[in-house]
C-alpha cells in the first residue's frame, strides 16, 4: 500500500499544468511507470501533449521548453475509472457539463485517489480541476434489466420480450435476404410491439445492467445469457466464484466488492455465502470484472479503504485473496 499511497498526482493533473504553460509538452521523468498492457517500465518517461499522454518509455525525446516534473522514486499509475460513483459531480445526462464544479473538494479527493473517469447519471465524466472544457466523454448505452429470481412473473416478461425481438429480427433478417436476391420481399417488416433498447441489446449496440449476487439469481442470469445473448454487466456477484465457470462461458462481465460479505447459509446443501477467493476464481474462469469499494462515493469518516477516496485498498483485499498484482 506504500506504493499506492505514493501515487503521483502529476499524471492526473497533467492536463491542466500544461495549459499554465508557454509549452504545449508536459513530461513526468524517473518515475517507476505502470502500463496497462506493458508491464512496469523502471525510471521512465511520461510525455504529454495538449492534454494528451503522447509517449511511454525509457527512451522519449522531450522538446526543448517542455515542464519537466521529477518523478524519481515515485511511481507513476494510469488513472482510475469509477462505475456508479456519487457525489462527485451533479445532474444527470448532458446536464452534468452546466452543473460541473471544477473546484469542488469532493472532485479534488477523488482526484488524490487516482480517479480521472466515473460513470454516474447515464454519463461518462474527466474529472478536471480548474477548467469544464471537455469533461464530458459521452452516454451510457446500458439498459437495466430486472431478472431477480424473486419474482417469477417479472422474469418471464423480460423473456417473453426477448422473444418478440428475436421473432422480429428473424423476419427482418430474412426480408432483407430476400430483397437483396431481387426477389418481391413486400413491405419492410415494422418494429411494431417490441422494446427498442431490447432490440438494441440483441443488435449489440448495448449493454445490459443486471443486479444479481445470489447463485440462484446468477444461473438465472446464465440462462438468460444463454439464451438471448448480448453485452452483459452484473453488478454484485457475491456468490459468482459457485459459477465462475459458467459466467466465463456466456462472456459476462462483473462489478464486484471483494470486501462485500455474506456468511454461507447452513440450511442450504450446496455452495453459498462470500469468499476471499471470489476475484482469483473468476480471474482464473477468464472472467472480466472490475473493482468497486462498499462506498460508491468521498466519505471523510469511517474507516479507511471504504470509499472512492482508497479504491486501490479494495483491489489490494482482492490480493490478499489470490488474485495476481498485475490483473488488479
Amino acid at each position: 500500500m506504500k506504493l499506492i499511497s505514493q501515487l503521483i498526482m502529476a499524471l492526473l493533473f497533467s492536463a491542466n499544468l500544461a495549459a499554465q504553460q508557454d509549452s504545449s509538452y508536459l513530461a513526468i521523468v524517473g518515475g517507476d511507470i505502470h502500463t496497462v498492457s506493458d508491464g512496469v517500465i523502471m525510471k521512465g518517461v511520461v510525455l504529454c501533449k495538449d492534454s494528451r499522454i503522447l509517449k511511454v518509455g525509457k527512451r522519449v525525446r522531450i522538446p526543448d521548453g517542455a515542464e519537466i516534473i521529477d518523478a524519481k522514486g515515485m511511481q507513476v499509475y494510469p488513472g482510475l475509472i469509477a462505475t456508479e460513483a456519487y457525489g462527485v459531480i451533479n445532474g444527470r445526462g448532458v446536464d452534468i457539463a452546466d452543473s460541473y464544479d471544477p473546484y469542488k473538494l469532493n472532485l479534488d479527493l477523488a482526484l488524490a485517489g487516482g480517479i480521472t473517469v466515473l460513470q454516474n447519471g447515464g454519463m461518462v465524466a474527466k474529472l478536471k480541476h480548474g477548467t469544464i472544457d471537455n469533461v464530458l466523454v459521452g452516454p451510457t448505452n446500458w439498459v437495466n434489466l430486472n431478472y431477480s429470481s424473486t419474482s417469477p412473473a417479472g422474469r418471464r416478461r423480460v423473456r417473453d420480450e426477448f422473444s418478440k425481438v428475436r421473432d422480429y429480427m428473424r423476419l427482418h433478417r430474412n426480408w432483407k435476404l430476400t430483397d437483396s436476391m431481387g426477389e418481391d420481399a413486400g413491405d419492410e417488416p415494422e418494429a411494431k410491439d417490441i422494446k427498442s433498447e431490447y432490440l438494441s441489446l440483441l443488435k449489440g449496440e448495448a449493454t445490459a445492467r443486471i443486479s444479481a449476487n445470489t447463485l440462484k439469481d446468477l444461473l438465472a442470469t446464465c440462462e438468460l445469457l444463454e439464451e438471448y445473448p448480448m453485452q452483459s454487466v452484473i453488478f454484485g456477484g457475491q456468490e459468482a466464484w459457485a459459477c465462475a465457470g459458467r459466467l466465463g462461458r456466456v462472456n459476462a462481465r462483473l462489478i464486484i466488492v471483494p470486501r462485500n460479505k455474506k456468511w454461507a447459509s447452513d440450511d442450504l446443501n450446496r455452495p453459498s455465502g462470500w469468499t476471499i477467493e471470489n476475484a482469483k476464481l473468476l480471474w482464473d474462469h477468464g472472467v472480466k470484472f472490475a473493482i468497486l469499494p462498499g462506498e460508491n462515493s468521498i466519505s471523510l469518516m469511517g474507516l479507511a479503504g471504504r470509499d472512492l477516496m482508497t479504491l486501490p485498498m479494495e483491489a489490494a483485499f482482492a490480493i490478499r485473496g489470490g488474485l495476481p498484482q498485475d490483473a488488479a
